[in-house]
Parts: structure tokens; sequence; C-alpha cells
């Protein structure tokens, strides 16, 4: 009997144990909204092993979001990152070509992204700080 509660904690025998990533109270395998992961507004890339990496959660499984997307933008709206898919790997580095001659390190600043889950729903949009 899926409906049956038997601990009484309101969720029903057959959800416990269930992932909720958005916290509905809807189980993944029912709900239809995507989970968004929460992005992080800053990270600090500067070698003392502590937020060294702009790290979105949810995708240390790369099953999760195969076809994801991240771009990276300056204040000027010139691109300095992109990775496809993303892998919570962007140390505050570019990888454009052009851009502080590639593969530099960028200096502190805000820079935005548009995070793009590979599944058909809006991208995500905002910006990040580095600080190094």
């Amino acid at each position: 009997f899926r409906d049956t509660d038997s601990d009484n904690d309101g969720v029903s025998d057959g959800s416990e144990g269930a992932s909720d990533c958005d916290n509905d109270g809807i189980p993944d395998y029912l709900d239809t909204d995507a989970c968004i992961p929460p992005i992080p507004s800053g990270f600090s890339p500067n070698g003392d092993g502590v937020n060294d990496y702009f790290v979105i959660p949810g995708l240390e499984d790369p099953t999760a979001y195969p076809n994801n997307s991240l771009l990276i933008f300056n204040r000027w709206g010139n691109k300095v990152y992109e990775l496809k898919p993303y892998d919570n790997t962007w140390g505050g580095q570019t990888n454009v070509k052009g851009v502080f001659g590639g593969e530099e390190f960028l200096p502190t600043g805000t820079y935005f992204y548009v995070f793009d889950l590979g599944i058909g729903t809006t991208p995500i949009t905002g910006y990040i700080h580095l600080k190094r």
C-alpha cells in the first residue's frame, strides 16, 4: 500500500527515503519541476584549499545534468570562460583565446554567468564575485 504511513510522519511509506531535491514535499520521481541547484555568489581561487573552485552543488554526479554548460563573462560582456559540460573545475582562469592571452588567471572582480542545465529549461543567469 503506497499511501500507508506506518510511522505517522506525514510521508507515505512508498515515498519514505525518496529524494526531494527541491524540498517541495513531492518526491523527485513524481515531481515535474526541475531541481535548480543553488549557485554560489562567490569563490576565492587563491590556492588556500578553501573555495578555490566555482562549485555548483548537484554537479558532483556527472549523470545529473550531462548536457549542462557554463559561460562566464566579464563586466564588459566579453566571454572569458566556457565549458560544456561544466564539472566544477573553474578556478578563475580564462579558457577563451584573445582574453588575456588565454589560460590566464582572471583578476578579482564581478563576473556574470549563464548556466544551462541542458534539460530544456531557461538558463540560469547571475553574477559571481571572484576574489583572489
